[in-house]
């Protein structure tokens, strides 16, 4: 669950996690989309930070919403490594701006004080084949159904091989059955 300080009035997507999911994680960059929404009446400055500068990139780190808009902020992981989920997070603040000249960095650096509102990201990895990714979910249950009945028609050829091997129990010493 996200960890918020303040009365956070923005909207995120995704709302709680940030999920970096692909086959060469940690060998190719892994981009999300992070959208923040505006549902209040007044313009609001945010700005998005991560505890990694060398593993996550932020474009862009700081702008605005007008009110009742929405903005779109790429998270890129660029690490040359995975690592565990749930160490890392992302922190989205915002304050509101009356200032429509002013930029959206010159507007952080003139703020006094702690931002209005806050809403923390927790990072996850997942490290997947492109083949899964692109499985529906059923389909990847109708092939461990599949697999599963294969191996128990393996299972059965092996019985009734063993079955015609001791034929009617004559190989075995002791039989009564011999001819």
């Amino acid at each position: 669950m996200a960890e918020n300080e303040g009365e956070f009035l923005l909207k995120t997507e995704p709302t709680d996690n940030i999920v970096f999911k692909g086959e060469k994680l940690g060998e190719e960059p892994a981009l999300v989309d992070l959208k923040l929404t505006n549902p209040t009446n007044e313009r609001r400055a945010f700005k998005v930070k991560c505890t990694s500068n060398e593993m996550f990139r932020i474009r862009p780190p700081v702008s605005t919403i007008e009110p009742y808009g929405s903005a779109t902020v790429q998270l890129t992981f660029k690490g040359n490594f995975v690592p565990e989920s749930g160490k890392h997070y992302f922190v989205v603040y915002h304050i509101k701006c009356d200032d429509d000249a002013r930029t959206p960095r010159k507007i952080w650096d003139d703020h006094n004080g702690d931002p209005e509102g806050s809403q923390r990201l927790i990072v996850d990895f997942d490290v997947e084949s492109d083949s899964d990714a692109d499985k529906k979910p059923e389909d990847k249950v109708d092939e461990e159904i599949i697999e599963i009945i294969n191996g128990a028609d393996m299972k059965e050829d092996v019985k009734k091989d063993d079955m015609e091997k001791i034929g009617n129990g004559s190989e075995y010493e002791g039989d009564e059955n011999k001819d």
